[in-house]
């Protein structure tokens, strides 16, 4: 085996989550061949670059420009398959003007009432190079495919890029996310294209529901995101009272209301004391709604 083939072969196991101990004690027959050839290609490795005996790293950006631009494309392929959508998430507020950092991940959530998730990715990959998966994982390509060298796709595609936009694929229904993605706002860009989100209204309790679930929690990284998601709502609820626009509980598609209205009430019971915020959070909320949220509490 060449130092060339050991090479790929080290990056290949490690990218698997495969260890080269564990591969060498599946070929137990050849394990001393084996040893050495292993210790063989880490030499040779070290030898091409100091950097090089490290598996390969696909980078992903956190760019809200580069989201933007996958969104759009990622947009058109879905109208074109006729496949329900729309975006939510991080990226959904930064298209509201919010300046918080956005998620690492581009989030769409798709109805597969038609369609199945890893089918779709494909046909996806099919239309358009610029999509590339690995794993479960599905990413936008940033860069022209003519930029980048030889033929390649899916993993080697986004070794080679630098500016890889992760896509989560979000199933409606699932993980208590409305069961279709509607009702829909249109975010227009200074291209003059267009971004469909699920409705402020409607997006609001998307996030609370998130928040309320582990608010209670003291674990260090879900106290930060807690803190993030907890920014997320006072500036939607702003934004909503902003655009004279309140929440629609019933246009929340596979919660019922009262379920809805018990997630308001804990972000309402834990900041009572925030006579601005909890004024605001009454204007986006129709009379009778509040008074039901007052009620329960």
């Amino acid at each position: 085996m060449g130092h060339e083939e050991m090479l790929i072969l080290l990056w290949a196991l490690q990218a698997d989550g495969v260890s080269t101990t564990t591969w060498k004690a599946k070929n137990n027959d050849e394990s001393e061949k084996n040893r050495r050839r292993i210790m063989d290609g880490h030499r040779a490795i070290a030898c091409i670059h100091p950097l090089a005996s490290m598996p390969p790293i696909i980078t992903v950006t956190s760019s809200s420009s580069d989201q933007a631009k996958a969104a759009v494309t990622l947009g058109y392929l879905l109208d074109r398959l006729n496949c329900k959508y729309a975006f939510i998430g991080g990226f959904a507020w930064y298209l509201l003007g919010s300046t918080r950092p956005t998620q690492i991940s581009l989030h769409v959530l798709v109805d597969t009432k038609d369609c199945d998730l890893l089918d779709l990715r494909e046909r996806l990959m099919e239309f358009d190079e610029h999509f590339a998966s690995s794993g479960i994982k599905l990413y936008y390509v940033k860069v022209a495919i003519s930029e980048l060298i030889g033929n390649l796709r899916d993993r080697q595609l986004l070794y080679a890029s630098k500016e890889n936009v992760l896509i989560e694929t979000l199933q409606a229904g699932r993980l208590g996310l409305p069961s279709v993605p509607e009702p829909k706002y249109f975010v227009e860009q200074e291209s003059g294209q267009t971004i469909p989100i699920l409705h402020p209204s409607v997006l609001i309790l998307t996030k609370m529901k998130r928040w309320a679930h582990s608010c209670e929690s003291t674990f260090p990284k879900t106290v930060l995101k807690n803190a993030s998601d907890q920014a997320d709502l006072e500036f939607m609820i702003v934004w909503l009272a902003a655009n004279d626009m309140q929440i629609e509980f019933e246009l929340y598609q596979g919660k019922t209301k009262e379920q809805l209205l018990d997630i308001v009430r804990v972000f309402r019971n834990r900041f009572i004391g925030n006579t601005e915020l909890m004024a605001d959070l009454e204007s986006i909320m129709k009379p009778a709604d509040w008074e039901l949220l007052i009620v329960g509490t």
